[in-house]
């Protein structure tokens, strides 16, 4: 059975980006959340991985994903 709903994650070089995105009836899809969290170090930066990986734990924390589905470009 697919997923009614998913996080959909744009990770860059100065922060993560994400959207929550749930199916509608008819075909449609709506925006039913968004969380955003600076990473402050560039892609040749040492630390940048770490802070990535801080970025995605507050994520989980913060907006309880669970095993809702996520997808990241």
């Amino acid at each position: 059975m697919p997923a009614h709903e998913a996080w959909g994650l744009d990770i860059g070089q100065s922060g993560l980006h994400a959207v929550k995105i749930a199916r509608q009836k008819g075909g449609g899809a709506q925006v039913t959340d968004v969380f955003f969290a600076s990473i402050e170090a560039g892609l040749e930066d040492a630390e940048y991985e770490e802070r990535v990986g801080e970025a995605l734990q507050r994520l989980m924390t913060e907006k309880n994903v669970g095993k809702t589905p996520v997808v990241a470009s």
